[in-house]
């Protein structure tokens, strides 16, 4: 049995026609099991592609993802165990054969063949065919991505009704926002207009910063007597501090007591001058 609802939009079949299909389901009944056929299974399209590829059906070449709108359009994804074979070209065939053979089938249901690729970059921007992409930007946390076309081609890549790009979503799991040019490169300049007002608004803080009294450490006081001097550095050496070209008040203390010049207390072998 084959009802309305699986047959491809904008077909008409008549009682006696022949077609292809795929089993859906069986259901039991009092009368005998019931088939129910499909012609607009996502299952269906991977077995027609089994029927005209032998290199899929021989296992060489991988479908590894497929999304379909029936009768309008369909993305699937190849990948080949044998690096000599291109997958996207067995898919198509010879001048195109294998896969017009396909599209009379659907009903002029259109196909768009990627190669399959673990890098979501590259894996995206193939899933956006027929239109062209500029740059790429992801988040893998969220699996969301920004892309960037050319004004052009900006209604190729959303495609009538978003068709397109909501056709890349599903067949590459990520959340895409498309975006042209000309808006990109406004919202790089509105970026760049806010890092200057933010580096400007910096700098102001830190000329600011440069006019403040600094504090003195937290648990630190200093306190200078009246009339005491700051001691000089003392020097390791003589163990002592001194102050080059003048003697020390207790030198001149002990010479005045001693009325002359001689041999300094705790200073061997050395004279003050």
């Amino acid at each position: 049995m084959l009802s309305v609802k699986d047959t491809i939009q904008g077909e008409h079949l008549k009682t006696g026609d022949t077609v292809r299909g795929i089993i859906d389901a069986v259901n039991p009944a009092s009368k005998g099991p019931s088939i129910v056929l499909s012609r607009t299974s996502t299952n269906f399209l991977v077995e027609l592609f089994k029927m005209e590829v032998p290199e899929i059906s021989g296992n060489i070449v991988i479908i590894k993802d497929v999304v379909r709108e029936p009768g309008e359009r369909t993305k699937i994804a190849v990948f080949s165990k044998d690096q000599s074979i291109d997958p996207v070209g067995a898919c198509v065939g010879m001048k195109g054969t294998r896969v017009q053979t396909i599209v009379r089938e659907l009903r002029g249901e259109r196909i768009d063949i990627i190669n399959w690729s673990a890098d979501p970059r590259v894996y995206i921007a193939r899933a956006l065919t027929p239109a062209d992409v500029d740059k790429i930007g992801i988040n893998e946390e969220d699996k969301t991505a920004m892309v960037v076309v050319d004004d052009s081609q900006l209604s190729v890549a959303i495609g009538k009704k978003g068709q397109n790009v909501k056709l890349a979503m599903k067949l590459t799991g990520w959340d895409i926002d498309i975006i042209s040019e000309t808006r990109y490169s406004k919202i790089r300049q509105e970026k760049s207009l806010d890092d200057l007002f933010q580096e400007k608004v910096r700098d102001n803080a830190r000329e600011s910063a440069k006019g403040l009294p600094k504090e003195p450490a937290k648990g630190a006081t200093t306190v200078v007597a009246k009339g005491a001097t700051r001691a000089p550095a003392r020097d390791p050496a003589e163990g002592s501090a001194t102050t080059p070209g003048k003697e020390s008040t207790k030198e001149s203390e002990l010479h005045e007591k001693q009325g002359s010049v001689g041999k300094f207390p705790g200073k061997e072998g050395g004279t003050k001058k």
